[in-house]
């Protein structure tokens, strides 16, 4: 079968293929992330604003992002005024499945567990030995999870368009248009790896009223990204 693709220079999106190759989504809910990470951050992401530009209607695209709630794919959280008023809905949209930390539970107080404590001569035979071993232990290797959670971490400093969006915003706010302007890119470019950014706590966002504004999430970030140029720079 021939595959006529057109050339990637201007209006197009680049996108993870982990939900396109999700079996357990349907077509329906598949068709629908993709099209909302195609879309800017600035989009009306409501169902009623998603139903506007699709052909299906509010139920169906409805049914579509609990479906994406339930694999993990998105996360809506209601935003409340000083008066416990509902005044807007928060979308934070994952290119693959995201599972929330689960809620850590109160300590048990209740009849703490007393035992007498052991009064007698401290053990102190070869004290050099057990802090040569507690050295060593500082210095084991971390899990394994871990060390693939900084492999994916430096994954996302290895481009150069994410990297030129930090340091664009490093020192100030700035909205998806002035980074765009600034960088002479397309939004379309900007907003996608912006998505990519928040989904790895590395840009925070401030919304003031429907405008949104970036920028790095701490100063650790800022700190990574002074350090590896120092050491390129040497």
């Amino acid at each position: 079968m021939a595959v006529f693709r057109v050339e990637k220079n201007h209006n197009y999106t680049v996108m993870s293929n982990y939900h396109l190759r999700d079996t357990r989504l349907t077509l329906k809910s598949i068709g629908l992330l993709s099209k909302m990470l195609s879309l800017t951050d600035e989009w009306d992401y409501t169902t009623r604003g998603l139903a506007a530009i699709c052909k299906e209607g509010v139920d169906a695209i409805g049914a579509a992002l609990k479906e994406l709630e339930t694999r993990g794919y998105l996360i809506r959280r209601q935003i409340r005024d000083s008066k416990g008023r509902i005044t807007d809905t928060e979308y934070t949209i994952y290119e693959s499945p995201h599972t929330p930390l689960p809620d850590t539970a109160s300590p048990d107080t209740e009849n703490p567990y007393l035992d007498t404590p052991y009064t007698g001569e401290p053990y102190t035979e070869k004290p050099a030995q057990l802090n040569k071993d507690r050295r060593n232990k500082e210095k084991e290797i971390p899990d394994l999870e871990v060390l693939f959670d900084l492999a994916d971490l430096f994954k996302v400093f290895g481009d150069s368009t994410r990297i030129r969006i930090m340091f664009a915003i490093s020192d100030n706010e700035m909205s998806v248009l002035s980074i765009a302007e600034a960088l002479n890119m397309e939004q379309s470019t900007i907003s996608h790896q912006l998505r990519v950014l928040r989904q790895n706590k590395l840009v925070r966002v401030r919304r003031e009223g429907k405008q949104i504004y970036y920028t790095l999430d701490d100063d650790h970030v800022k700190k990574i990204i002074e350090m590896g140029l120092d050491h390129v720079l040497e």
